[in-house]
């Protein structure tokens, strides 16, 4: 799954292959895209930009390709123009020679630039921001009743992370990811925002990849006290949270 990383990553490669050019043909068997991208042929690429996970293209004056990687979705570049587009391409932006294809999308949409509007209201504050906003995100988090390591994942509260950046950010921040997220002090609250940040901002320098202290290493021991790595699945979402028992006590 695409984390804030590899999603800002992608998003500054489609900007510099399409910001500010024209799209000369748009291309797609979605019927719910078919139409509206057909209009804009022709139309100027203005602007690429993303939020935590979501990545936003504005075509034109009026309308927004929205688009959320999820599992499986990825964007390539290809030889224009197509005769006709293989069944896994959910959409081509064909621009000169050029063509920018998103290959099972996994969400794909036309949107109005109020709706995109709408879209990066209900996240929360992104991680890999400038400026970070540190205090934001510890005021979001100080009123979640959830699991810590839930909270962080509920893009409504903080936008970005995902479940190898959440394992990652906990062990270095040293809390349990079982505690109430509003019952970790502040100090606390501090090292996890840092932490955060931390673990984003090395995956983004290493071009989307991770280091892992925990994640994926069950069993293995811990790097600072030798413990084995244990993992655990909380309820919403029943993701995979790997943490050090003795390391990650401190909240």
């Amino acid at each position: 799954m695409s984390e804030g990383p590899q999603v800002k990553l992608r998003t500054q490669w489609l900007a510099r292959h399409l910001q500010g050019r024209r799209a000369d043909r748009i291309l797609t068997e979605r019927q719910d895209l078919s139409a509206t991208a057909e209009q804009l042929a022709g139309q100027t690429v203005a602007r690429c930009y993303c939020k935590g996970k979501h990545i936003f293209i504005e075509i034109g004056p009026d309308w927004v390709l929205h688009n959320h990687l999820l599992m499986r979705g990825k964007w390539r570049m290809a030889k224009g123009p197509f005769l006709f587009i293989p069944t896994q391409y959910w959409l081509v932006i064909e621009s000169g020679s050029s063509a920018i294809c998103n290959i099972n999308g996994q969400v794909l949409e036309f949107i109005t630039h109020q709706q995109a509007e709408d879209i990066t209201k209900r996240l929360g504050p992104d991680i890999l921001a400038d400026p970070y906003p540190r205090e934001e995100v510890i005021a979001k988090l100080k009123v979640q009743r959830k699991p810590i390591s839930e909270a962080i994942l509920d893009q409504a509260v903080i936008a970005g992370i995902g479940n190898v950046a959440k394992s990652e950010a906990l062990f270095l921040a040293e809390i349990d990811p079982r505690v109430p997220a509003n019952t970790v002090t502040n100090d606390a609250l501090v090292r996890l925002s840092d932490a955060m940040r931390q673990v984003m901002q090395e995956s983004l320098e290493q071009g989307g990849r991770w280091i892992h202290r925990v994640y994926q290493r069950h069993r293995e021991p811990c790097h600072t006290c030798s413990t084995r790595i244990a993992v655990i699945r909380m309820p919403p979402s029943k993701r995979s949270t790997y943490f050090c028992p003795k390391c990650q006590r401190k909240h």
